[in-house]
């Protein structure tokens, strides 16, 4: 329950600083704008299923995060001169823990000295907390166990070395980002209509610290999951052939992508689709380029999933909806603004009532203090939201 309330409590910061909010007073009760509803319950047509026993692994590791000849400011736009200094608590952001220009892990650090960390070659990353054990040591826990490491900084404060009993790490900042927007642009991922055959993806742009251009590759590398020996592994990389796609600011781009020709059809169970994202101010060379992802969940039945929100959830045959083992009938996109917001929003909610006001859909989202303003999961869930 505790893990549940942290992420609603993240993603609600997300969503805030997403619709900019005005400074200005705020009355004790707001009434949001009128709300305009998007209803789906319309039967489709499932997915065909054909599993596919192909288990091919590519051997190389993650290529690290990219970065150009002139360098971009460390600075989040607008903000003063940023601060590194080479000492604890670790600078916020992403970290890369690299051996031979190749990243091997990925470190998400907090301000408040906690953080979560996974290899670029798993799915599930591992929540930590740390503090300074003194005489240049640092201690990680996890719900495993604990972990102690001598530490020591570069001079600039953006490399670090942790040297562990068994193994020693070289990590480097590299953006202001979490693990999920690795390049701090802004970007969220979404992977919609999962079939074994194909997905389309859902790139999100709203905030951030881009640079430049964002550009999507069209080259992808599959990470599969196998549940027999509790491991993943990579299948050999896939180009498109439609060349990169340019993800607009403030806005959302749609990718098709279709597998079957490489990977033939996947067999139930989760994966994860990999591809580079650049931050392109000239495309003569000055460009940073970082690793995202989507979460590819291919389910049993003719289901199609729909991952990268808060919530994975599935369209089932018959037009219904599932998630976290209840049916709804309806899938409903609220839309509207919030009190002193800048920027309109929509709540995605799978549902067994026909509507949903907007008032009631952002407070149940996690904006609000009473319990009472929360559905209970039988009539609905919250599953998404998208800022305009």
């Amino acid at each position: 329950m505790k893990k549940k309330i942290i992420t609603l409590m993240a993603m609600t910061a997300l969503l805030l600083t997403a619709c900019a909010a005005a400074p200005s007073q705020q009355p004790e009760e707001p009434a949001a704008q009128p709300a305009a509803q998007t209803v789906s319950q319309q039967p489709t047509e499932a997915a065909e299923e054909t599993p596919s026993e192909e288990t091919s692994e590519a051997e190389s590791e993650q290529p690290a995060a990219e970065v150009s000849a002139e360098e971009a400011s460390d600075m989040p736009t607008g903000n003063a001169p940023e601060e590194f200094l080479p000492q604890l608590p670790v600078h916020a952001g992403i970290w890369e823990a690299r051996t031979y220009d190749q990243t091997y892990r990925y470190y998400e650090f907090d301000v408040d000295c906690d953080g979560r960390t996974r290899r670029y070659d798993e799915g599930d990353a591992v929540s930590f907390t740390y503090e300074d054990a003194g005489d240049e040591l640092i201690v990680f826990r996890t719900e495993n166990g604990e972990e102690t490491a001598h530490y020591r900084f570069g001079e600039d404060g953006k490399h670090l070395v942790l040297t562990f009993s068994d193994r020693q790490e070289e990590l480097i900042w590299v953006s202001h980002g979490t693990l999920e927007d690795s390049g701090g642009l802004g970007l969220m991922v979404i992977a919609e209509n999962i079939t074994p055959e194909g997905c389309r993806l859902i790139l999100r742009q709203a905030g951030g610290y881009p640079t430049g251009e964002i550009v999507a590759d069209d080259r992808y590398q599959l990470l599969c999951y196998d549940a027999e020996q509790d491991s993943w592994g990579w299948k050999d990389e896939i180009q498109t052939g439609q060349g990169p796609y340019t993800a607009e600011k403030d806005a959302k781009t749609e990718i098709d992508i279709d597998w079957s020709e490489e990977y033939g059809s996947l067999a139930p169970g989760r994966y994860f689709l990999c591809f580079r994202v650049r931050d392109i101010r000239n495309p003569g060379g000055d460009w940073d380029a970082y690793m995202y992802r989507a979460e590819i969940v291919i389910a049993e039945d003719g289901k199609k999933a729909f991952t990268g929100g808060f919530r994975t959830y599935y369209e089932l045959p018959d037009g219904t909806w599932e998630c976290d083992g209840l049916e709804y009938k309806y899938r409903l996109e609220i839309k509207g603004r919030m009190p002193n917001a800048q920027k309109n929003a929509t709540f995605v909610y799978l549902s067994n009532r026909e509507e949903i006001t907007f008032e009631q859909a952002f407070k149940a989202a996690g904006l609000s203090s009473s319990m009472a303003d929360y559905f209970p999961g039988e009539e609905a869930v919250f599953v998404d939201w998208i800022v305009e």
